[in-house]
């Protein structure tokens, strides 16, 4: 039986995902768009079977700092 923690991670995951796409299509290079799109779905893909809830929080920690990271690489080119 899942408990209310895992239901947050899910929507901490799934807006973590939102996000990231969101900023990956304000890129205006398509190509760059593309491959950082294909990314995040493998990523996303390759993870999803974790269960573990400190696995889930060090995953999205992690995706945050990818999702800043990509943000300003997509200021500074635009």
């Amino acid at each position: 039986m899942k408990d209310f923690r895992y239901f947050i991670l899910q929507y901490n995951v799934r807006k973590l995902y939102r996000d990231l796409m969101k900023t990956v299509y304000k890129s205006k290079n398509v190509e760059a768009r593309n491959e950082l799109i294909d990314h995040i779905k493998r990523e996303f893909v390759a993870n999803k079977g974790v269960e573990k809830p400190e696995k889930i929080e060090y995953l999205i920690s992690v995706g945050r700092q990818q999702h800043t990271s990509i943000k300003s690489m997509i200021d500074m080119i635009s």
